[in-house]
């Protein structure tokens, strides 16, 4: 499992960010993050004039979900990166909470990137994923007879 830039708990969200949430609307934000809206706009099928919806409940979701309990997350067996950028909207904190209630958690921090890692470093992100699950392939067939040579 990749966590990219996850928040359990929006108790975490910064002054700040909520701030920003707060303030935000349709036009803001089509300005402010014209790169990831014009995404939008290239892959919708509801067309571009559907974003304001698609903000709308957005920003619900922000303010509202979610309210994931440590408990819960120390239940995950699955391998894990949590992933992160070093100027995230995610707090240091939250991120290093997330990560330690992962038991067996790996983390990830992508310089010089923001809350859209993904997309400002594409090539770094997908080393990070790929070098992540190709560890956990070989630590999973470890002690058979398969052999996977990668470079």
């Amino acid at each position: 499992m990749v966590c990219v830039s996850g928040m359990f708990d929006t108790s975490s969200q910064s002054v700040q960010v909520l701030d920003w949430i707060r303030s935000a609307t349709p036009e803001s934000f089509r300005k402010g993050q014209a790169m990831l809206v014009k995404h939008y706009d290239d892959v919708t099928p509801d067309g571009a004039a559907h974003f304001p919806v698609v903000f709308e409940k957005t920003m619900k979701m922000w303010f509202n979900e979610p309210h994931i309990r440590r408990e819960e997350l120390a239940k995950i067996s699955a391998p894990t990166l949590v992933m992160v950028a070093d100027r995230d909207a995610v707090t240091p904190e939250h991120t290093l909470e997330l990560f330690r209630s992962i038991k067996g958690a790996k983390l990830g921090v992508i310089p010089g990137t923001t809350h859209f890692l993904l997309s400002e470093k594409p090539a770094a992100t997908s080393r990070m994923i790929w070098g992540s699950c190709s560890r956990t392939l070989l630590d999973m067939i470890q002690g058979t007879y398969l052999v996977v040579y990668y470079y």
